[in-house]
């Protein structure tokens, strides 16, 4: 492959025959009533090793931020009870709308991500929590909540290997 032009006028002049059709949109190049592009994109980096993100699930150090991700997975996980059949797209969703939820409340640059390695553990748990709702048909004893706040976040916090207290109850 040869050098790219140096601008568009000399690709004109130089790169195109008359009558030369657009490889594209099949139409006819003129060079008067096409754009063309004449440098080569921009090559992609890659990086051996893992991306080291403040924003991700298991790099949550604020136990307050732990608890209402654990709150907020319980609360998405009740509507799914009802359903006939539960996907692990449903999950994933359910799991997905917490992130945004609490990346937008704890101002996350790029959101709160999860790492692949952790996603099944905390999908194993988002089904236990849904069991659960099944179990109490969405209506668990108040005195109980706290009890399953402290029971999930430990779940949670092993899943993706938080390092913060899992005990505190209220928020």
């Amino acid at each position: 492959m040869s050098a790219p032009f140096e601008d568009r006028q000399t690709f004109l002049r130089l790169g195109t025959k008359r009558n030369m059709k657009c490889f594209i949109c099949d139409d006819i190049v003129t060079g008067k009533d096409h754009a063309v592009l004449f440098e080569l994109p921009r090559q992609p980096e890659f990086v051996s090793g893992e991306r080291r993100a403040a924003d991700t699930l298991d790099q949550v150090t604020d136990s307050v931020e732990a608890f209402k991700f654990v709150d907020k997975l319980w609360n998405v996980t009740e509507h799914l009870y009802d359903n006939e059949q539960i996907f692990d797209s449903d999950i994933r969703e359910k799991i997905n709308e917490t992130l945004m939820f609490i990346g937008e409340c704890y101002n996350h640059k790029y959101g709160l991500l999860i790492k692949d390695e952790h996603l099944a553990g905390v999908m194993d748990v988002a089904r236990e929590m849904v069991k659960m709702h099944f179990k109490y048909r969405g209506t668990a004893p108040v005195h109980y909540e706290d009890d399953l706040s402290i029971l999930w976040s430990a779940a949670i916090g092993d899943a993706v290997g938080w390092k913060i207290s899992t005990t505190y109850g209220g928020w």
